[in-house]
């Protein structure tokens, strides 16, 4: 099955080459769109996009991650969020996952291809509801076939 580019994952990150790095590499074979934002609250003002996933930087200019985080979740109970930082600090990380962050990560060669594991995971639960959805509606359609074809015999038996 082919899919087209219909996913979006919002990146949230003020440093600007970070952000066209991740954008670049991540969206390099993926049926992901990426929308990149400076801010926690222009990525709060775009959430009605509804975004598969959200990347957020801990330190942003304005509201932090974490203060971003919780206002997502005000507005989106089951978006992903996976947090980056420069800082390699316990107590952020304990913070931030007992918060309910879906995901933490230190801003490292190694964080992208785990990010880019965990958006290929998020995918794949996506898809796999899409396509039980799909098999759930053409169930529908078939039984509705069949009552259609049940009422068109009973019908014109009562004519015959």
């Amino acid at each position: 099955m082919i899919y087209k580019k219909n996913k979006l994952i919002f990146i949230v990150e003020d440093n600007e080459m970070y952000s066209i790095m991740l954008d670049y590499t991540l969206s390099n074979d993926s049926i992901v769109k990426f929308m990149c934002f400076k801010t926690g609250e222009e990525c709060l003002e775009n959430l009605h996009f509804n975004p598969m996933m959200v990347i957020l930087d801990f330190w942003l200019p304005g509201m932090n991650g974490l203060e971003v985080f919780k206002k997502i979740r005000q507005q989106n109970q089951n978006v992903p969020v996976v947090i980056l930082t420069q800082d390699h600090d316990l107590e952020i990380a304990t913070l931030l996952l007992n918060a309910g962050v879906t995901d933490y990560f230190n801003k490292s060669e190694n964080s992208v291809s785990e990010i880019k594991q965990l958006i290929n995971k998020e995918l794949g639960k996506i898809i796999e509801k899409e396509e039980a959805q799909n098999r759930r509606m053409r169930t529908l359609v078939f039984i509705f076939c069949l009552v259609a074809v049940a009422i068109v015999i009973i019908y014109t038996k009562r004519f015959w």
